[in-house]
């Protein structure tokens, strides 16, 4: 800080002059050395006594705010180029820094670190959001050196990066407030999804039955991965890529296909267009390492196709049991769960694995003690936050529905694998029967779809040749892939054959909520977002205008839903904040006639 020092005798006239002019600095305090005092200033003077200048290094007064510290601070042609306000995504804080402040923006910064005891970093705007993924430069200025927090938000964790992805805190106040209109049962989508603010608070806060996100950054889809992990939102699915894209070909990102882990047969699997692959892990290919299955996944990342795992049949030496009570059996099966967690762990597109609650082997015995399971299921729960526990059909282990019911329910695993072929041979088919049970199941289903002759000792069949008629309960069956036998599995002809045939009756996904929280273009997306609406529908849509224009909005609206032959009903208006002078960033929320 810069001080003006004056002998003793003269310090009143120095001190009046300096008030009169606004050169005093009112940040620091004044100190006396020798002969003479020194008063704290702005800048350098004229005066008509002989004073003398230095620079010595000083706290600012913690009792006066940010902005009242650079009113006192910064002159009036200064002042006039200055931006108090800013945004703070966890201990970031990110100010807006005129050129003409170039040379103080280092104290201005410093200033609010001082001034704000949460905040720990200060990076300036250097430049405005723009191009395809909505992101915006970011230029260190102050404390520590880093563009990622931890931010928390209506009873979420996020981790974010201010320059990778966009992320506004401004709207949570809004995220807040769709949530608390989401009904239990909903089936929502979140365009634009981000780091997956949007996806994360309605899964936390409300009943809904699943969350798609779609986002087109990669970045920001990896963060919103490791965000919906963070808050074990576990209904909520995210997809990388561009929604005019996906959303009409939504059923390929949710339904896939089984396969093993070698390249031919992945790229058999590819060909027919799936972007979900389960990798079906042979008996001891994870026994020593991780490298063949992490080489698929890489490959599979590669194209941008997701994936879930599936436990090989045998692990090390040890009988897979998970009813067991030898500790050996109970060893070997905690070190096979670790390998399988630690696979979704590294991996942002491995959504899960399948956990089989035992394998039986010839003449072998499994014990049917539910308890037992159970009890186990609790103490590995650690691994299990990523496992579909799959229906059986042995020993009526979790293989009845209401043993399935009551499983499920205790167990901590974060969701059921439905496998058709399982159910029917064990209960035989009846719709109405199968309905019931799902609809009482609270937790995620990915099913294994194939069909089943329950008569026979060889009883999986391909979709067209047992008891179930696919084409009455396709609309039940949101996410899970093909799991038909094929005569050569390498090639998968079968495979792929009756993956086509479902994907050719099952109907596009319909949602009953549908976020598009794009502000600046949202309006380009309306016709595939009302694509996926029904009667009912409701759908949040953003856009920035002036204050004199809101009546853009409703028509923009009215337009999409004219092509599409809907007829909007406006519910409400809402500002969610101020962009510039008039300028709001607004949602229009409409339902579908």
């Amino acid at each position: 800080m810069l001080f003006a020092g004056i002998l003793k005798k003269d310090a009143q006239s120095l001190k009046k002059y300096l008030l009169d002019c606004g050169l005093f600095d009112k940040c620091g305090k004044h100190f006396i050395e020798g002969e003479k005092i020194y008063f704290p200033i702005k800048k350098k003077f004229n005066f008509e006594l002989d004073i003398d200048f230095i620079e010595r290094d000083v706290e600012i007064e913690e009792s006066k705010d940010f902005k009242t510290i650079l009113q006192e601070k910064l002159t009036d042609e200064e002042l006039s180029h200055l931006k108090t306000a800013y945004d703070q995504v966890g201990n970031i804080a990110i100010l807006e820094i005129d050129d003409e402040l170039k040379e103080k923006e280092k104290f201005i910064a410093e200033t609010l670190l001082k001034t704000n005891k949460t905040a720990k970093t200060v990076v300036k705007k250097a430049g405005i959001h723009g191009g395809v993924f909505r992101t915006q430069e970011m230029e260190h200025v102050a404390g520590e050196n880093t563009k990622e927090s931890i931010t928390k938000e209506n009873g979420i964790t996020l981790k974010i990066n201010v320059e990778e992805v966009y992320y506004s805190p401004r709207l949570s106040t809004d995220r807040k407030r769709i949530s608390e209109q989401v009904k239990k049962g909903e089936r929502v989508l979140a365009m634009f999804s981000g780091a997956a603010p949007y996806p994360c608070t309605i899964s936390k806060n409300t009943f809904a039955k699943d969350v798609v996100g779609i986002e087109i950054n990669p970045e920001g889809h990896k963060l919103g991965v490791n965000n919906i992990r963070l808050n074990k939102c576990d209904n909520v699915k995210l997809i990388n890529g561009d929604v005019n894209e996906i959303i009409p070909e939504l059923n390929k990102y949710l339904i896939g296909t089984k396969s093993g882990t070698s390249k031919n047969a992945l790229d058999n699997r590819i060909k027919s267009g799936c972007k979900l692959i389960e990798l079906y892990l042979a008996p001891g290919e994870i026994d020593d390492s991780l490298d063949s299955v992490q080489t698929a996944i890489n490959y599979l990342k590669e194209k941008n196709i997701q994936v879930m795992i599936h436990m090989p049949h045998k692990f090390g030496k040890e009988t897979i049991d998970f009813t067991t009570k030898e500790k050996n059996v109970f060893e070997n099966n905690k070190v096979l769960l670790e390998k399988l967690h630690k696979l979704v762990e590294d991996n942002y597109n491995v959504l899960g694995f399948v956990l089989h609650a035992f394998f039986m082997e010839k003449n072998q015995f499994v014990s049917d003690d539910e308890n037992q399971l159970i009890y186990n299921l609790k103490v590995l729960r650690k691994y299990l936050v990523h496992a579909y526990l799959e229906n059986l059909t042995e020993n009526n282990l979790f293989s009845k529905p209401d043993s399935i019911l009551r499983i499920i329910k205790e167990v901590p695993v974060k969701g059921i694998c439905f496998d058709f072929a399982h159910y029917v041979k064990e209960n035989g088919w009846n719709e109405s029967e199968f309905k019931d049970l799902i609809s009482k199941i609270d937790k995620p289903i990915y099913y294994h779809i194939l069909n089943a002759e329950p008569s026979e000792f060889y009883y999986e069949r391909g979709l067209k040749e047992g008891a179930i008629d696919f084409e009455k309960i396709s609309d039940v069956i949101d996410f899970g892939v093909i799991e038909v036998y094929s005569e050569d599995e390498e090639i998968g002809k079968e495979m792929v054959e009756d993956y086509k045939q479902f994907q050719s009756i099952k109907e596009k996904q319909i949602f009953d909520r549908i976020l598009m929280p794009l502000p600046k273009s949202a309006e380009d997306f309306l016709d595939v977002a009302l694509s996926v609406s029904k009667q009912g529908t409701i759908v949040h849509f953003y856009d920035f205008l002036n204050e004199s224009d809101f009546d853009q909005a409703y028509e923009k609206v009215r337009n999409a839903c004219e092509k599409r032959n809907v007829e909007p009903e406006f519910l409400e208006l809402v500002k969610c904040g101020q962009h510039a002078p008039h300028v709001f960033r607004i949602c229009l929320d409409f339902k579908i006639k």
